[in-house]
């Protein structure tokens, strides 16, 4: 099996409401193939709040918390982590056209799958 290659995605502070990030595709004796994108994306001050209260409050004391908050606020970060995820993966695509570079994605559509880079 040939070594691996490495994608590092780095962010930068946001400007101007654009998240840049700097992608490096790092292959064993080949150049290293860099991209930059910019990516919109922001949370609402009560999504901030949700995620503040799940990672601080709810994860100290579950036991006190209601079911359907828990699952909504689960629900909020599973369809953020996915658009944040979407808007990464686009950005990586823009590497395609570079030579030697091909994404494989998993045969399933889920968005918990792994990605790799050849």
């Amino acid at each position: 099996m040939p070594p691996a290659a490495t994608l590092s995605i780095r962010q930068h502070p946001p400007f101007n409401g654009q998240y840049p990030i700097r992608l490096t595709l790092k292959r064993p004796d080949q150049p290293d193939i860099e991209a930059e994108a910019n990516i919109a994306f922001a949370l609402t001050a009560q999504s901030q709040e949700d995620l503040r209260w799940y990672m601080e409050d709810y994860l100290q004391n579950p036991e006190s918390s209601e079911d359907v908050q828990v699952a909504q606020i689960e629900q909020m970060m599973r369809e953020r982590g996915e658009e944040l995820y979407q808007k990464v993966l686009a950005a990586i695509l823009i590497m395609a056209p570079l030579p030697s570079f091909r994404l494989r994605m998993p045969e399933s559509s889920a968005m918990d799958g792994d990605m790799s880079v050849a």
